[in-house]
């Protein structure tokens, strides 16, 4: 009888613990967007629970990623000792226990299907690439993963992975392709935004002049700037080119195929929001910013 009784104790208290667990950390399912500041959704209230279950958060659950959301994300970055930006990327979802589902797609030699496809196309149209885009991995595709990779300053091993897929434009879940032209009417803003990039950029790199339309477009995403291109383009006293008359010449053909592909998901900045030239720039806020990369003579921060 007493050994029954201890099953008893034993089975409720295995009971009573697994829904404390439950309580304490909720099942969430698989996520694979980045959220930041100016985000709202599911994904947002996964985290806010998190981070609240783990202290770091103490508002409410509503699924809007505001400033004392960003607050408590840079809190758990620091304490975990990742880059505490306030942006929930794949490594601060494997952080809070989040399973990112795109975390772990990746294509590499001997891979076959649509997806390989649409990478072949994309390092097909930006020169990497002279085969044909038949969705076969071949050493012919893995090369050209290669070049792409030591261009665009990521680990050269000719595997297609989170951040590769990134830069690519490409959505690694979907066979959709990724775009970030949250309120852009194509035409009139390819052409807008080619002329910024050709009075910003006209002697950088290519890979230069992609990343300062990137810079644009993600500032149409971000709640610190206006919501379309031409809101953030004319923003006063936002883009010297535009004040000095430079951005009404006619742009080149690498500024036009520039602009087109930072609208197409290109976005070598990974989220940057401003970019200047220390060498000429006289504005002492900007200075003060941490420059996260470089292209050419200009640097890139968030």
């Amino acid at each position: 009888m007493k050994g029954n009784k201890k099953i008893v104790f034993i089975l409720c208290s295995c009971l009573l613990f697994s829904l404390a667990a439950a309580a304490l950390f909720p099942t969430i399912t698989a996520v694979s967007e980045t959220v930041k500041q100016g985000a709202s959704g599911e994904t947002v209230k996964q985290v806010q629970q998190k981070l609240k279950n783990l202290g770091y958060y103490s508002g409410s659950i509503d699924g809007v990623f505001g400033s004392n959301t960003k607050n408590a994300v840079i809190k758990f970055q620091k304490a975990k000792g990742l880059t505490a930006d306030g942006v929930v990327g794949s490594a601060t979802l494997s952080a809070l226990g989040i399973r990112n589902s795109s975390a772990s797609a990746t294509l590499r030699q001997g891979d076959q299907g649509n997806k390989v496809k649409e990478v072949q196309q994309k390092l097909k149209n930006w020169g990497y690439y002279s085969g044909s885009a038949d969705g076969i991995f071949g050493q012919g595709t893995k090369d050209a993963v290669i070049k792409f990779q030591k261009n665009n300053n990521l680990p050269a091993d000719g595997i297609v992975g989170a951040k590769t897929f990134a830069a690519l434009g490409i959505s690694p879940g979907a066979a959709d392709k990724k775009t970030n032209t949250a309120g852009v009417s194509n035409k009139d803003d390819s052409d807008l935004l080619a002329r910024v990039i050709h009075a910003e950029a006209e002697g950088e790199p290519y890979i230069g002049k992609v990343a300062v339309a990137a810079v644009l477009l993600n500032r149409i995403e971000s709640p610190q700037f206006p919501n379309t291109l031409s809101g953030v383009i004319y923003q006063k006293n936002a883009i010297s080119s535009v004040y000095n008359g430079r951005m009404n010449n006619t742009p080149g053909t690498d500024s036009v195929k520039a602009a087109n592909d930072a609208l197409n998901g290109w976005d070598p900045t990974y989220g940057c929001l401003y970019f200047w030239n220390p060498d000429t720039s006289t504005s002492t806020w900007i200075q003060r910013l941490t420059p996260i990369m470089r292209f050419g003579k200009h640097v890139f921060s968030k």
